[in-house]
């Protein structure tokens, strides 16, 4: 049986045709896959039909590149090296007229480009025939979207991941979405190249920086290795001052989340000493700008006595000798107030008083790390209270919904101060004497007189005069007795909650 049938051999042409179409499906060489180089529709066709390379280089010569599929620009484009070897005579005039059609031809410029990036990326790969690559230049356009996809190419040829870094700023995207948008490879080395030079952008352009270039640098900061994010994020800590930095709030937020040291997972430690001290002025510039925005916006819109603006100006002006301490911040509106600023407040972390028959106030709580502040600001107590930092604590103060001015005044375990006459020199030593200490630098105090605001490190700010002292002490007798009473109406308050649950 066996010498029954004849041997049956495929002509060596059909061979070679069906062994390359193979391969131009798989596209293993160039590192693209098929869906990548075909419209959605051809794999799908079941009615497709291959011509040979030297039919449908004549039609290229013919002028009739319409009757050219798909496909077969596809196999064209792979097979052209071969084919130039075996005419080497026609190779570049073929090449050339490829290039012309292409500028009338979206889909196969786009195909072109790909490769010639990836070409330009890794010489070594066989992406484009050498011939189409030296004709590049017969590509001749007057359309905006090439000349930019055309600058990209030269960048990636000349192998300058910081221009391909600067026209990712210019045209606030990440360098990947830059390529891609242009649809060219998106994935070359020299796009997470580029990425190391995005921050030197943001940095020399950070006087004219809004909020659209703040959410560019944070998409490329997420598209980064751990290594080089942890780099560029030192980079920015480094070379921007807290008082720029500041001003933008999401810069802040997400730095807070991904390197801030009170963020659980967050990767604080890998920090520099020089970068965390950098970050904490960072984000203890934005949280007292919102305390700032607070009580701006208290007196701009409150209907308040002049005392109690005077009151309200002598916080902001005293806090902001330690604006660069604040590592969280909490905001704590009366209803009342709720209601006149609930327009102004969208980031900030701000919440609602529950209602407990006090005086009208409004509270912050700074996270200063082993200690954490409650401001009062108005009221006849206006009080300030200090708490260790712990889990209980933190808790309460940071996560409770539920807090009340009496919930507050009735917290174990704090210390408190007045803010009666002259109470910043008292309040500056009592704060240092519980580790809270100003700005660093710091030699005079913001809010004061002159003759009241020469600080020294060591010794706090000068001593009132004795007169002012023996007023003070006046003073302080009535404010301890209303502080006392003020404390007990709370406790009192307190456990009758408690006792009806």
């Amino acid at each position: 049986m066996k010498g029954f049938y004849p041997s049956f051999n495929l002509p060596e042409v059909f061979q070679i045709q069906a062994t390359e179409l193979l391969k131009v499906h798989n596209i293993s060489s160039c590192k693209a896959n098929l869906n990548a180089e075909l419209p959605k529709d051809i794999l799908s066709n079941s009615e497709l039909s291959f011509r040979t390379i030297h039919e449908i280089v004549l039609d290229i010569e013919n002028g009739q590149a319409e009757q050219i599929s798909a496909l077969e620009w596809i196999y064209c484009i792979y097979i052209k090296e071969s084919w130039d070897k075996q005419y080497p005579h026609k190779s570049q005039t073929t090449s050339e007229m490829i290039w012309r059609i292409a500028q009338q031809n979206s889909w196969l410029k786009h195909r072109l480009f790909w490769r010639l990036a990836l070409f330009y990326s890794d010489q070594t790969q066989n992406c484009l025939a050498s011939s189409l690559v030296n004709s590049f230049s017969s590509f001749q356009t007057q359309d905006e979207e090439d000349k930019i996809a055309l600058k990209i190419l030269s960048f990636i040829r000349q192998n300058s991941p910081k221009d391909i870094a600067h026209l990712s700023w210019q045209h606030l995207l990440s360098p990947d979405q830059l390529l891609a948008r242009y649809q060219l490879f998106p994935q070359l080395p020299l796009v997470g190249q580029a990425l190391s030079y995005v921050t030197v952008q943001f940095i020399s352009n950070i006087q004219s920086v809004q909020k659209e270039q703040v959410d560019w640098l944070l998409t490329c900061f997420d598209k980064m290795t751990k290594s080089q994010q942890k780099e560029e994020v030192e980079k920015l800590l480094s070379k921007v001052s807290s008082k720029v930095g500041g001003k933008y709030p999401n810069l802040i937020a997400w730095l807070s989340k991904n390197y801030g040291s009170t963020t659980t997972n967050s990767r604080w430690s890998e920090l520099s000493s020089e970068a965390k001290a950098a970050l904490r002025k960072w984000i203890g510039a934005v949280n007292y700008q919102d305390f700032k925005k607070l009580i701006n916006l208290l007196i701009s819109r409150l209907p308040l006595e002049t005392w109690e603006q005077n009151q309200l100006k002598k916080r902001k002006g005293f806090w902001a000798n330690y604006s660069d301490r604040f590592q969280r911040l909490r905001i704590l509106l009366s209803p009342s107030s709720a209601e006149v600023l609930k327009n102004e407040f969208h980031h900030e972390d701000v919440s609602i008083l529950v209602q407990d028959n006090s005086e009208p106030t409004e509270i912050c709580i700074f996270d200063f790390g082993d200690r954490y502040i409650v401001e009062f600001f108005r009221g006849s107590g206006s009080e300030t209270r200090l708490f260790e930092a712990n889990d209980k604590i933190e808790k309460e103060l940071f996560q409770s919904s539920q807090l009340s001015v009496k919930r507050l005044r009735s917290l174990q375990g704090g210390e408190t101060h007045d803010h009666v006459f002259c109470w910043q020199r008292y309040c500056e030593e009592w704060l240092r004497k519980n580790g809270i200490y100003p700005n660093e630098g710091i030699t005079y105090f913001q809010g004061l007189s002159r003759s009241h605001n020469q600080y020294n490190s060591n010794r706090g700010l000068p001593f009132p005069s004795e007169k002012d002292q023996k007023k003070r002490q006046y003073q302080m007798i009535g404010w301890w007795q209303k502080i006392a009473k003020l404390e007990q109406e709370a406790r009192q308050y307190c456990n009758a909650q408690n006792s009806e649950f």
